[in-house]
């Protein structure tokens, strides 16, 4: 698991993870960092068990100043930003399309106190 107060002082670039590769222009999220692929369209046909893996496996790394670019799959999506949520405990950068201004915008996710 992340420790989310040591990640936020990592002067690493961030990185995006793309939860699916929908084949999409996403030239405009790569203002926000260097885009990952997590999972293909072929991995969300296959098992839960199947994808929850390969989150895990994709996502481990992911570090509080990094952002999870929330396109593909429902079912993916949720699981994506759960596994997300789990390795920095409860905070993450969520990216959102806004189609009517064409752009991507930043979700913060925090837990509720």
């Amino acid at each position: 698991m992340v420790d989310f107060q040591e990640s936020t002082q990592t002067k690493a670039p961030p990185t995006v993870y793309v939860v699916q590769d929908t084949q999409k222009d996403l030239q405009t999220a790569k203002q926000f960092g260097e885009l990952h692929i997590i999972l293909t369209w072929k991995d969300v046909r296959e098992s839960v068990e199947h994808v929850v893996k390969k989150l895990d496996r994709k996502l481990a790394n992911i570090r509080a100043n990094d952002y999870l670019l929330l396109i593909g799959d429902p079912l993916a999506i949720g699981l994506a930003l759960y596994t997300a949520l789990e390795y920095t405990g409860g905070y993450i950068n969520a990216l959102k399309w806004d189609r009517e201004k064409r752009e991507y915008f930043v979700h913060i996710i925090e837990p509720i106190e």
